[in-house]
């Protein structure tokens, strides 16, 4: 069994939880409060921002050159185009760009990417990509159960869409085939510490999506 197969089902119920979470639920079925949706795209932001430093991390440690080159090409479109295009979601949601800038992350937020720096920088690539995976690929998974359903009226269709796309799925397969590659090549010491990170991330990943729900 590959290591993200052991992990996806050592993590089986707070994946469920995601899946069936009243935030995702609301998205899919486009009855998601509006200000709720507006405090989460604000959080979103902010995490991108720490995001970006993650993955410019992930280029640095990366063991060859293509790796360096995707996690390069990933940490360009993060900054000069995923974090345009959510800066003018945001404006579309009233979201202005002061008050954009002015967003202080929540503590279940600061919490989440203080755990991904940690690892970034004090752990091995293995343990930086597994503790990305439930982010990553837990969105690719959220948009494809919520896409089959979409009505083209749903306020929340092109978030969804765009999760769905092929080029966020074939991403979300890319960093998940990455982890299993470093994980067979791991110590068991490193697999244990790549396992720690993933379900740390995955606990992190459900209080994001609780703190967005519970800010209304």
């Amino acid at each position: 069994m590959d290591f993200l197969d052991e992990m996806r089902a050592e993590t089986k119920a707070l994946r469920e939880q995601v899946l069936g979470h009243p935030f995702v639920r609301g998205i899919g079925d486009g009855t998601l409060d509006a200000g709720r949706f507006r405090f989460y795209l604000g959080q979103d932001y902010a995490f991108l921002i720490e995001y970006a430093r993650i993955v410019a991390i992930a280029s640095a440690k990366s063991p060859d050159l293509a790796t360096q080159a995707r996690f390069a090409s990933l940490l360009d479109a993060t900054l000069n185009v995923e974090m345009d295009l959510h800066r003018r979601v945001c404006a579309a949601n009233g979201i202005g760009p002061d008050e954009l800038v002015a967003t202080q992350p929540t503590l279940a937020c600061a919490a989440y990417t203080q755990h991904l720096l940690s690892v970034a920088w004090t752990g091995t690539l293995g343990e930086l990509c597994a503790s990305l995976v439930p982010c990553q690929h837990g969105y690719a998974e959220i948009a494809s159960s919520l896409a089959p359903a979409t009505r083209p009226d749903n306020s929340y269709a092109d978030w969804i869409v765009a999760y769905a796309s092929p080029e966020y799925q074939e991403l979300a397969e890319w960093i998940c085939d990455l982890t299993d590659r470093l994980a067979s090549e791991a110590t068991e010491p490193e697999r244990e510490a790549m396992r720690r990170a993933y379900v740390d991330s995955s606990v992190h990943e459900l209080a994001f999506w609780d703190m967005a729900w519970a800010a209304f």
